[in-house]
């Protein structure tokens, strides 16, 4: 995203670029009420059905310490994460986040998110 902002405002100096964080629900108001033309989320928005258009389709990534057992192996299954613990910020897309990893780790026993601050 960083890039395709720089590159936008490379080519379109003159347009005034602001972003704006937040939930699905901040954003589709922000949309229903002009104060914002584009919205970026993850997910489905489907109070704006035939109105979206998938931008990109991206993995997800997990980060480990250096020596951590999982960081050696080249791929990880949701199921290798039950035991992990998960840090999400509360705000931006931290609610949506923790949506996909509790769907994502439902069956998987002793999962922990822990929400915070950032």
């Amino acid at each position: 995203m960083h890039t395709t902002l720089v590159e936008y405002h490379r080519r379109f100096p003159d347009v005034d670029v602001r972003t704006v964080d937040g939930s699905h629900e901040r954003l589709l108001c922000a949309l229903a009420g002009n104060a914002v033309d584009v919205a970026i989320m993850t997910g489905q928005a489907t109070a704006w059905d035939g109105r979206v258009l998938p931008l990109w389709s991206e993995r997800v990534i997990v980060a480990f310490p250096e020596h951590h057992a999982l960081g050696q192996n080249p791929r990880i299954r949701w199921a290798d994460l039950a035991n992990e613990k998960f840090l999400v910020p509360q705000q931006g897309p931290g609610p949506e986040l923790e949506g996909l990893l509790t769907a994502k780790l439902r069956h998987a026993v002793g999962s922990l998110l822990i929400s915070a601050e950032i």
